[in-house]
C-alpha cells in the first residue's frame, strides 16, 4: 500500500519563543524576569523564567499600568491645592470616592 504523502511541519513551543523575542546575550530576558519578580513577589525568579513569554509580558504591562496610575494620582494630589479656588481638591476627592464605591 502506498503511504499518504504529506508535509511535516515543525512548531516551536511558546517557551522557546521567548529566547527569539529578546537578545539573551544582553540579559534582557533576565531583566524582564527580575522586574516581574519585583512587582509580583509571590513569584520567584525561577518560576518567572519557566512562564510563557506572553504571560511575563502581560504581568509587566499590568505592573506598568498600576505604577502609572499611582504616579498619576500622586501628581493630582500634589497639584490639586494649587488649582483655582481649590476646585482640583474637590475633583480629586470625587475621583477617589468613585473608586471606593466600585
Amino acid at each position: 500500500m502506498n503511504e499518504p504523502k504529506g508535509i511535516n511541519v515543525e512548531v516551536q513551543s511558546v517557551k522557546a519563543t521567548k529566547v527569539a523575542s529578546t537578545n539573551p546575550a544582553l540579559g534582557e530576558n533576565r531583566t524582564l524576569y527580575a522586574r516581574v519578580a519585583y512587582y509580583f513577589p509571590q513569584y520567584r525568579l525561577e518560576e518567572v523564567e519557566s512562564m510563557p513569554y506572553r504571560d511575563v509580558l502581560l504581568l509587566l504591562r499590568t505592573a506598568n499600568k498600576i505604577e502609572a496610575e499611582r504616579m498619576y494620582n500622586l501628581t493630582m494630589i500634589a497639584s490639586a491645592p494649587q488649582s483655582k479656588n481649590g476646585k482640583g481638591v474637590k475633583t480629586l476627592l470625587d475621583h477617589f470616592k468613585k473608586i471606593l464605591k466600585d
